[in-house]
């Protein structure tokens, strides 16, 4: 008999024999220690410690539903709106190279749009090139507290994915404020 395998034997032999009682240990035991606390174990309670075992029920589980492909033309019958789009946007006032007297530096600018603003799209101005934080009410924008001097002003439209629908062009004013 060849060595090796003698050996090879031997070895798988005593390796069932060590973990075949391991992997056939699946009982859970519950036991209360000094403290008085419950505690669950697999290991099996020393032999002066009471000990009850306890049934674990099988894991519940769940198996999808299997959900049916639409056939590969189903696609091509859904029919997507035509989007009809904006024929004008203008800044209406201040009207471009207007001079406005305002002690306060409060300015109302009011556009024109047509057609009326889409639901999900809105109008943002855009001030001496940055955004505003003021928002549109219906077709117009309230400014409070403007430095004197001389701005510029435009108006976007965008969509609910931030996209220019419309751009109006720009308008320039002057904002004329007293000064002490």
């Amino acid at each position: 008999m060849d060595p090796k395998f003698w050996f090879a034997t031997s070895l798988a032999v005593i390796a069932l024999a060590i973990l075949g009682p391991v992997s056939v240990s699946a009982e859970i035991f519950r036991t209360v220690d000094e403290n008085g606390n419950v505690v669950f174990s697999d290991v099996p309670p020393s032999p002066d410690q009471t000990s009850e075992s306890v049934r674990v029920n099988p894991v519940n589980t769940f198996e999808t539903p299997e959900v049916a492909t639409p056939p590969a033309d189903a696609s091509a019958n859904v029919e997507v709106p035509e989007v009809e789009p904006y024929n004008s946007l203008t800044i209406l006032a201040p009207a471009s190279d207007e001079t406005v007297r305002e002690n306060a530096g409060n300015v109302t600018v009011t556009v024109a749009l047509n057609p009326s603003l889409r639901a999900g799209d809105r109008l943002v101005l855009y001030m001496d090139g940055k955004q505003s934080q003021v928002r549109a009410q219906g077709t117009s924008f309230r400014l409070e507290n403007i430095d004197r001097g001389t701005h510029t002003i435009g108006v976007r439209v965008l969509d609910d994915a931030g996209n220019v629908a419309a751009e109006a062009p720009t308008s320039t004013f002057t904002l004329q404020r007293v000064s002490i």
